[in-house]
């Protein structure tokens, strides 16, 4: 079966995690005439947090790519995520104590918001107000922190490397890159502040009988979003890069072991669909010719997925468009612990164990 095939076939209650809250269905953006930008619209809306997406990207373009780019991978994500099992916990089938699905609500709230503001690494007057950590937060009037702490969803020396990463990208890039503002960095601390202000207000209006309470809105949430939005905050960061040194403080990339999706299958699974993910390396072999629909590019590749691995065969694109995938996939065992088999027409991926 085809990428597409696989993403028709699964069941509502696989990625629709609100169905499971309040009985209504959300139509799937691939298998309908529901708009791309309308169907994450209006995810966050049943989410009660449509104020947080409002706030983190006013104006979704219907003709960018990344939209398409974030559905393909969150139906993706989901579809390995139903074969895929991490050993040491219940991560992708358990509930969390407060009863829901752990799983299906982090996949949704990183998905759906990684790169939503792509747009600033292309705006210069932010250099102008962000020059570190702290003026970022400034700029961004954080005043719920994103705790920088291993709390199970992205290792320590990730996160110890944003403050690092970001000066890095502000004021030293690598040759070739204009100085600039890491736009997954500046997601994930929105994100955080955002959804913990929005979780307070609604806690807030259900005190005061100002709203019914049909969704779960206290404290213990903070960790869950905590969890998402580190892995929004460190998924442009990976190990063994040349350009990192002692000087922009990131050598201790080049010093570990791969991230191992026992460890982390959070982390490891996001990355490894936002690096292959075929809608966004075909189309980043067009620049700004016209592009070949999202729903064409999940037609033309047939996929496999073991308990532990991932096959994808070219059936119907061009050799050009299958090798950009390919050469994505290559980078994966440079940062995560996967091994990588490719050929002229298929790509297979490994999750390496302990």
């Amino acid at each position: 079966m085809t990428i597409l095939e696989n993403i028709l076939d699964l069941r509502q209650e696989d990625w629709d995690y609100y169905a499971s809250v309040d009985g209504k269905y959300l139509e799937n953006p691939f298998s309908s005439y529901i708009p791309h930008r309308e169907f994450i619209e209006r995810f966050f809306e049943r989410a009660g947090k449509e104020g947080v997406l409002r706030s983190i990207n006013p104006q979704l373009s219907p003709q960018n790519g990344d939209i398409e780019h974030t559905n393909s991978i969150f139906f993706l994500g989901i579809l390995l995520a139903k074969t895929w099992r991490n050993d040491s916990s219940s991560f992708f089938i358990g509930e969390s104590p407060l009863g829901y699905q752990i799983f299906p609500f982090l996949w949704f709230l990183i998905c759906l918001t990684h790169d939503l503001t792509t747009d600033v690494e292309n705006e210069d007057q932010l250099l102008e107000s962000i020059r570190d950590i702290e003026t970022l937060k400034q700029h961004l009037k954080c005043r719920r922190i994103l705790p920088l702490k291993d709390i199970n969803s992205v290792p320590d020396v990730l996160l110890n490397a944003i403050p690092h990463y970001l000066n890095w990208k502000l004021n030293n890039p690598p040759k070739g890159l204009e100085k600039h503002v890491d736009h997954g960095i500046y997601a994930g601390f929105k994100m955080y502040d955002k959804l913990v202000k929005n979780r307070e207000y609604r806690q807030r209006r259900i005190r005061e009988k100002k709203e019914k309470k049909s969704l779960f809105w206290q404290k213990e949430l903070n960790e869950q979003y905590a969890k998402a939005s580190q892995v929004v905050a460190t998924h442009n960061i990976w190990f063994n890069n040349p350009d990192y040194n002692k000087e922009n403080g990131l050598d201790d990339l080049n010093k570990q072991e791969n991230v191992r999706f026992d460890d982390y299958p959070l982390y490891v699974l996001f990355c490894i669909v936002d690096t292959i993910d075929p809608v966004k390396n075909v189309w980043r072999n067009y620049q700004g010719a016209k592009m070949p629909h999202s729903e064409k590019i999940l037609k033309g590749i047939a996929i496999n997925v073991g308990e532990r691995s991932l096959t994808m065969q070219n059936k119907d694109l061009t050799e050009a468009d299958f090798n950009r995938i390919r050469l994505a996939t290559a980078s994966l065992p440079s940062w995560l612990a996967v091994s990588v088999h490719l050929d002229n027409a298929s790509i297979k991926i490994n999750i390496l164990t302990k």
